[in-house]
């Protein structure tokens, strides 16, 4: 039996660089207090290698060099918020030549105003 394409709409969610910037670096201040490091301390007591699955996302390479006594806190900090950066440029670019998306500016929205927007337009 041949499966019926389910409607489906997509969104994407547009803000400038600046203000991705600032989340990106709050989100990573976030991350190292409540923790990241710890985590990863705990990922490599376990025998998992910086290679290895849990620890190939971003800021767990650059963690594991503070573990190693390679860089201090402040520096993988530095470096996690630029990788970061360029992965999120990376997406924008994808995501920017795909057809079919309904783009929102969520510039300065909390995430229930935006999934509000969302339904307001999911019921147009």
């Amino acid at each position: 039996m041949a499966r019926r394409p389910v409607p489906s709409r997509r969104f994407g969610l547009s803000m400038s660089a600046e203000a991705l910037g600032a989340r990106i670096d709050a989100r990573v201040d976030a991350q190292l207090a409540a923790g990241f490091l710890d985590e990863v301390r705990d990922l490599l007591d376990r025998g998992f290698r910086p290679e290895q699955g849990p620890l190939g996302g971003l800021g767990y390479g650059e963690l594991c060099r503070v573990v190693r006594g390679e860089w201090s806190l402040a520096q993988a900090a530095v470096a996690i918020k630029q990788n970061t950066r360029r992965y999120a440029k990376r997406q924008r670019t994808w995501f920017r030549a795909e057809r079919g998306i309904c783009w929102l500016d969520v510039e300065g929205l909390a995430a229930e105003q935006t999934a509000d927007e969302i339904l307001r337009r999911l019921a147009e």
